[in-house]
């Protein structure tokens, strides 16, 4: 089996293929490639595919990794995944028993853990995190696992080995497993093309447990949490379970929601000054064992580094405090950052308005999952962040009274769920602002790209939010502020200071006219 490409990125004159096969091949084209010319050559099959002045693929940014833009012939002699599944049956069979090293293992674990749920755990920790990823894919080794003996002594092993590795181990405790393929990027495009075990590139592990419930896990990740029910698996969405008698491709659906929830307070000094910032961050799911890695792989002061970095994004002068800390609860998957800073610079001018200073406050981690398109139309489905859900909090402890609203906005479409509020405590002159968006899928077909990009400027329109007054007035004064989105015009303030004038004109022109009639009516004038 293989596959072959008509046509690239850049136009080629003449592309040219040719296979010639004992038996008969199954061929498949996507894309409306040319159909081959098909001979007999010295009793075998010619397969003959032409392809000239080659159309030059296009490709569109954000496009899904599983959108398949050539024009793309796939051919195999396997009859059905039945046929794959007796294929990996055969290179994925023990040849011998656990040697002394994994027999101690296997015991070790089984004596310390009492459920099932335990030892699947025990046992997925162990593999992922005391056996090295390394793979050593030539040759043989591209395609057939090293035997679990040999990887629990060298202490090394690619997805294969480690997949292996841990069916077999919880095979002995006797608990059901098996190394399952699949493709770590075609996802659902592997359901169109033919059987063969060379279009998957990635290999991990179904486990099902004693209530017959469908659990995966891909030994090759590190440092994750959560329960043995509730360990992240990627969204890979199909693969085929190495297990006799199985036909067909396993549909996997995530449980993760993969949640971020962010809490900024910033403590505002006079106004025109600088303020300090608290940061909190919760992560959950791959976005905890993700932070995870990387509090573990660097050092306190490279991580210390990189965040003040990043906030130096959105201030000029700023300084952390406070080295960050974390909390981490492996059991939940919940991983808790916090940071401290001092902003110097928190103001700066109005670029709408002459004269004026603001302070702007930004979600900064919606900001990042959110694709703001450029144009109205698209021919390429568009890849979204998913699953991901993301909460972000902001608390701005104001020095003085503000004139702000509440305010709410909540919009919804086929890609995204979006809520926003500002409410502002009087009595504390504390302004909280909340954001919260959640994606429901993986991508937008190009139907859905025109409403998805008019509620993604809705969105754009409520992500920033700022405080603003004149320059003049920046330290010491005694008015009232104004705030808004980033979105909002500073004439409202012009428009109070007008609207107190006439109130104050009209006030006098009472008094004025009062006193004249008193003089008329009064005996001793």
């Amino acid at each position: 089996s293989n596959s072959y490409y008509l046509n690239s990125y850049e136009p080629i004159g003449k592309m040219s293929v040719i296979l010639l096969s004992q038996n008969e091949l199954h061929i498949k084209g996507i894309n409306n490639p040319s159909e081959p010319q098909i001979t007999t050559v010295n009793g075998l099959k010619k397969y003959h595919w032409i392809n000239e002045n080659t159309e030059t693929v296009t490709y569109e940014d954000y496009s899904p990794n599983w959108k398949i833009d050539y024009q793309l012939v796939l051919i195999s002699d396997y009859n059905s995944w039945e046929d794959v599944v007796n294929w990996g049956i055969d290179i994925y069979t023990l040849k011998e028993k656990p040697n002394r090293e994994l027999s101690k293992t296997i015991n070790n674990i089984k004596q310390e853990n009492s459920t099932d749920g335990e030892k699947i755990a025990a046992t997925l920790n162990f593999v992922q995190d005391d056996i090295r990823y390394l793979g050593l894919e030539d040759g043989i080794g591209a395609y057939k696992p090293f035997m679990p003996n040999q990887v629990i002594e060298q202490r090394f092993g690619d997805c294969k080995d480690k997949s292996l590795l841990m069916s077999s181990m919880l095979n002995e405790m006797g608990i059901e497993a098996y190394p399952m393929l699949v493709n770590s990027y075609l996802k659902k495009s592997i359901t169109e093309f033919l059987p063969s075990p060379i279009f998957f590139d990635h290999c991990v592990v179904k486990v099902i447990d004693s209530t017959g419930t469908d659990l995966y896990y891909d030994p090759t990740i590190s440092n994750q949490g959560g329960v043995y029910d509730k360990t992240h698996f990627p969204d890979y969405q199909y693969g085929l379970v190495i297990k006799p008698e199985n036909t067909e491709l396993d549909q996997i659906t995530s449980h993760s929601k993969n949640t971020v929830e962010v809490y900024d307070v910033y403590e505002l000094e006079e106004t025109g000054k600088g303020a300090t910032l608290k940061v909190k961050t919760v992560f959950y799911d791959y976005e905890a064992d993700v932070m995870r890695g990387y509090f573990k792989n660097n050092s306190i002061n490279t991580i210390t580094k990189e965040y003040k970095n990043y906030y130096s994004n959105y201030y000029y002068n700023i300084e952390s405090t406070k080295k960050p800390e974390f909390k981490d609860d492996l059991e939940l998957n919940k991983f808790i950052v916090t940071e401290e800073y001092k902003i110097d610079s928190l103001w700066r001018p109005m670029p709408e308005k002459d004269g004026y200073i603001m302070a702007h406050f930004t979600p900064s981690s919606i900001e990042g999952i959110l694709y703001t398109p450029n144009k109205e139309e698209r021919k390429d489905p568009l890849s979204l962040y998913y699953p991901a859900t993301k909460q972000h909090k902001i608390k701005v402890i104001l020095g003085s009274r503000w004139d702000v609203y509440n305010e709410q906005e909540e919009f919804n479409c086929t890609a995204f769920d979006y809520k926003w509020n500002v409410k502002y405590n009087k009595r504390k002159n504390e302004i909280d602002l909340t954001y919260l968006l959640k994606y429901k899928k993986d991508h937008i077909n190009p139907s859905e790209f025109k409403e998805y990009s008019k509620q993604v400027n809705k969105v754009n329109e409520t992500l920033g939010y700022q405080i603003y007054i004149p320059s003049s007035m920046a330290v010491g004064n005694s008015f009232i502020n104004k705030a808004g989105k980033s979105s909002d015009t500073v004439e409202t303030f012009m428009i109070l200071l007008l609207v107190l004038f006439v109130v104050i004109v009209v006030i006098l022109l009472i008094v004025w006219y009062s006193q004249r009639n008193k003089k008329h009516i009064d005996p001793f004038y």
